[in-house]
């Protein structure tokens, strides 16, 4: 049955509208921890408020917003991932104990992660790989992780974060074994090996191979 146009620009317009929560949400996180840091207040502010308006009125906010494309889907699931990610790493949740709530000023804070957490990294995982198996492109993207540590952390954690941080991969890699089984089966490709070349380097740059230059580009823009 065909779907009307309508429909699937609404599917867009709800997820570039849950979006502007995930990026208040977001702002919001950050502000928390880094206002921690600096004076262990929590001063109400508008910074969450600031962000999600330039986020709203942004040209490509709109532009993907009104027009049936698989960015507001993966935006979506990406900026989720983000701020599940960012919870874990922050180390509190309405569930957390006591103790952890009572270590948030603490710089060193994050040598031990309560493992009753790390659904939540499990949960980023999932939605960063349905991110990825929406718009490979995201992989690009995913730089936002290790630079929440380097924000988070002290520098003396960053590698046991990073080590901690590995359940997180489930969801990428669940997501690229989807990926290459269509690929196989549609077939794209004839092997696994060549499945992997073309979904890790065939459309890394959206319909164009990979390139050092133009692949340095991306990283660098990211």
């Amino acid at each position: 049955p065909e779907v009307s146009p309508t429909v699937v620009s609404l599917v867009s317009v709800f997820a570039s509208s849950f979006s502007l929560i995930l990026v208040f949400l977001i702002a919001q996180r950050l502000e928390s921890v880094i206002m921690n840091y600096e004076s262990g207040k929590r001063p109400a502010s508008i910074y969450p408020w600031l962000v999600t308006g330039l986020v709203a009125f942004s040209p490509f906010f709109w532009i993907s917003s009104i027009t049936i494309l698989v960015d507001p889907v993966m935006i979506t699931f990406y900026l989720l991932s983000v701020w599940l990610y960012l919870v874990w790493l922050d180390g509190t949740t309405k569930d957390s104990s006591t103790a952890l709530r009572s270590a948030r000023n603490d710089r060193n804070r994050g040598s031990n992660l309560p493992l009753t957490t790390y659904y939540l990294l499990l949960g980023s995982g999932l939605a960063f790989g349905y991110a990825l198996f929406t718009h490979t492109q995201v992989a690009f993207w995913a730089l936002a992780f290790p630079a929440l540590i380097v924000m988070i952390r002290p520098p003396r954690y960053w590698l046991l974060t990073l080590v901690r941080s590995i359940p997180w991969a489930v969801g990428p890699m669940l997501a690229s074994a989807a990926y290459v089984g269509l690929l196989l089966y549609a077939g794209h490709n004839q092997t696994v090996f060549e499945a992997l070349h073309y979904l890790i380097v065939g459309n890394a740059g959206d319909r164009s191979s990979w390139e050092i230059v133009s692949g340095a580009r991306n990283l660098r823009l990211v």
